[in-house]
């Protein structure tokens, strides 16, 4: 498993940047990003397969939510939620595990499936310091 991509929103109505390298703080989450406020919900990780299944699906999703890590590789049925990763020169521990789909999103309406329920995670930052594309990600 490896970060294919780095994303940060400085913020509330900007747009989603791509960024090469980004610097954690420990209990607050990716420096800069409008989401890094501490709480259970600091980081959002999403796997490679799963970033490809939003990009061909048509709901809020597509348009609202964004992840702050992308990992090629990533297994998030073997995965829980306690259990810690280790990713660069971070230590970052699962809170919680599938994102809950928007109420207003038309793939609800359409009954058809998402898939961020199965496919992101949220992580709080145990250990501080920097991720870049390309870093191992690791199951402790």
């Amino acid at each position: 498993m490896y970060v294919k991509s780095l994303y940060i929103k400085e913020e509330k109505h900007g747009k989603v940047k791509d960024i090469s390298k980004g610097f954690f703080q420990r209990d607050k989450g990716l420096v800069g990003d409008i989401n890094a406020q501490g709480g259970l919900k600091q980081v959002s990780i999403i796997s490679s397969e799963g970033r490809e299944k939003v990009k061909n699906k048509n709901g809020l999703c597509t348009k609202k939510f964004y992840a702050n890590i992308e990992v090629h590789g990533l297994n998030i049925d073997k995965l829980y939620k306690g259990q810690k990763l280790k990713i660069g020169n971070t230590v970052q521990e699962i809170t919680v595990i599938g994102k809950e789909c928007f109420p207003d999103c038309d793939l609800l309406e359409e009954e058809s499936l998402c898939p961020l329920p199965t496919s992101v995670i949220f992580t709080k930052v145990i250990e501080e310091g920097t991720v870049e594309i390309g870093n191992p990600v690791d199951v402790e």
